[in-house]
């Protein structure tokens, strides 16, 4: 690929001016929306087939992380384009055999970059421009619908550094409301909230399917749950310090549910 095709990411830096790796570059051109004409999509599993089958010819690994020339990507690539919110790629890269489960360094895995980094992906212009709440919430499902059928246990990971799994990550950002998303050209702090809200039900829905489909056990989906981070606090703990309705109402949403899972005092 052209040394000097520039692209950006949501890890770039401000008027960031490094040139990426290929797969990075790869990564950015694909889009989630559906073309009339198939010249951007087409062109861009192709490239991506193309440079994934290049770098390995020379001994990177699939799940490695991507030697990028900016330290914060420096991450596997499958967890990166969670991170993106790029549910199509990901469908692709699953197919080629990645690995659905892969962790950075720190432990953190494609859901964990999907919580932690796609609502702001959505703000920013380098990604294509603003994405209506809807439309972030939709492409959420998509994710966690890819990951979770490839691996039931994805939910129940915790990263090294606090111990926290997906829903630690989605609650916190349900009770933090310090942070506003623009709406119709105005501020609305419940609105960032509320997207949080539902991608913890939309996670916690995905469990409970696992269960009634027999692919997670009673006991697997009780310590999923009832899983503490490194400071002893489960979701419902988290939830609990909220001084809004969306956590309570999170709350009620976890007690309705699975009334039968032990959460710890």
């Amino acid at each position: 690929m052209n040394d000097e095709t520039k692209c950006h990411t949501p890890f770039c830096p401000k008027d960031c001016s490094v040139v990426h790796h290929d797969l990075i570059k790869a990564l950015c051109i694909e889009r989630n929306r559906r073309e009339t004409s198939s010249r951007f999509s087409s062109k861009s599993h192709v490239l991506l087939r193309q440079c994934v089958h290049s770098y390995e010819q020379n001994g990177w690994d699939r799940n490695s992380a991507v030697p990028d020339s900016l330290p914060d990507l420096r991450h596997p690539l499958l967890y990166l384009t969670c991170a993106f919110g790029k549910h199509r790629v990901l469908e692709t890269l699953v197919k080629l055999d990645f690995n659905p489960a892969v962790v950075t360094k720190d432990g953190a895995n494609g859901l964990h970059a999907l919580v932690d980094h796609f609502y702001r992906v959505g703000n920013m212009k380098q990604c294509g421009g603003f994405m209506a709440i809807d439309k972030r919430l939709e492409v959420f499902e998509n994710v966690v619908s890819i990951l979770c059928s490839r691996d039931p246990n994805i939910f129940s990971t915790r990263e090294n550094i606090q111990g926290r799994t997906p829903l630690h990550m989605a609650a916190e950002s349900v009770v933090c409301t310090s942070r506003h998303a623009r709406v119709d050209g105005r501020c609305d702090p419940l609105k960032r909230t509320r997207y949080f809200q539902r991608c913890l039900e939309v996670m916690l829905g995905h469990i409970l399917e696992l269960r009634s489909n027999s692919l997670l056990t009673d006991s697997q989906v009780m310590n999923t749950i009832s899983s503490q981070d490194n400071e002893g606090n489960t979701i419902l703990h988290i939830l609990a310090k909220s001084r809004t309705l969306p956590g309570w109402e999170s709350i009620q949403y976890l007690l309705k549910n699975f009334a039968d899972s032990e959460f710890p005092q």
